[in-house]
């Protein structure tokens, strides 16, 4: 079966939305481009703003109707491509709308308990690695100083955050992430002008809250009353594959079975419905004045 991102691109496309996917750099058939795992966070924001402005340059394209999709991390760097180009909308799917730092916390508190940790065993876990993560986050202490901290000793490499011999955290250069949490996808909105829609995954144990998409629409009703709107889609995991619950979700994963398999044949199709619903929705509401 096709992949869940394929499935999406293709049903769009069916319904006459002219779909650009673009590689990270030194990905795929990206050329000339230093490797993906070397760089920050903001050169990757800068690749994806040069191919942004590459695609409203070509014939064919509308450049005065052209949407983002920000799918999880996607869903902070739409907001800030929004902000330096001018898009008619964006629609987010698994994001986050707090600082990267808060994300974290959030995600390490209501994750464990989800996949069955006893609460105060999960406060406490969250409570001994909260210093290290702000160190690393909001001090942006290299993995160096963290290492020479006595009071870190064995939480590098065995839990959040990760960071490995080689300074890589997740596969990515440490700054990475650091530099996410500099970003600030609210101001982002605010200048964005944009109309906005929030996806919730019923069963994302990622995105884990539907606030976020409630949080960002909110964001651009505030500066831009109607134009943001946010929903959850049921019965749908991060990548866009419906399970039966949260439960069955983990127990899928943990079990190695919610694989490229299992998605392709369980992809979530009514998101297709509802991303161009609403993107003709827009245009028509735009075209009418």
């Amino acid at each position: 079966p096709l992949s869940p991102i394929k499935q999406l691109v293709e049903g769009l496309v069916e319904k006459g939305i002219a779909v650009y996917r673009v590689e990270k750099p030194g990905l795929g058939d990206s050329k000339g481009t230093p490797a993906c795992e070397d760089i920050g966070y903001h050169l990757e924001v800068d690749a994806f703003a040069e191919s942004l402005k590459m695609l409203k340059t070509i014939d064919g394209i509308d450049s005065d109707n052209v949407y983002l999709f920000g799918h999880s991390l996607g869903g902070v760097t739409a907001p800030l491509l929004a902000e330096r180009i001018p898009v008619k909308g964006i629609v987010n799917y698994g994001s986050v709308a707090t600082t990267w730092y808060e994300y974290i916390l959030e995600i390490f508190r209501k994750q464990k308990v989800i996949r069955g940790w006893d609460l105060v065993e999960a406060e406490e876990e969250l409570r001994r690695r909260e210093p290290i993560i702000h160190d690393f986050l909001v001090k942006k202490m290299k993995p160096s100083e963290l290492r020479a901290n006595p009071a870190y000793e064995g939480l590098l490499s065995t839990g959040w955050p990760m960071i490995d011999e080689n300074d890589k955290t997740l596969s990515r250069h440490y700054s990475f992430m650091q530099e996410i949490n500099e970003t600030n996808t609210t101001k982002a909105l605010k200048n964005a002008d944009v109309y906005f829609l929030g996806i919730h995954g019923e069963f994302d144990i990622h995105a884990i809250d539907a606030d976020w998409a409630e949080m960002q629409a909110a964001t651009v009703n505030a500066y831009h009353p109607g134009k943001g709107e946010w929903m959850i889609l049921n019965g749908t995991e991060h990548g866009f594959a419906k399970v039966p619950s949260m439960a069955e979700n983990l127990r899928l994963r943990k079990e190695g079975l919610l694989n490229g398999e299992y998605m392709g044949k369980h992809f979530n199709a009514e998101l297709v419905e509802v991303v161009s619903n609403w993107i003709k929705k827009v245009q028509k509401k735009t075209q009418n004045g």
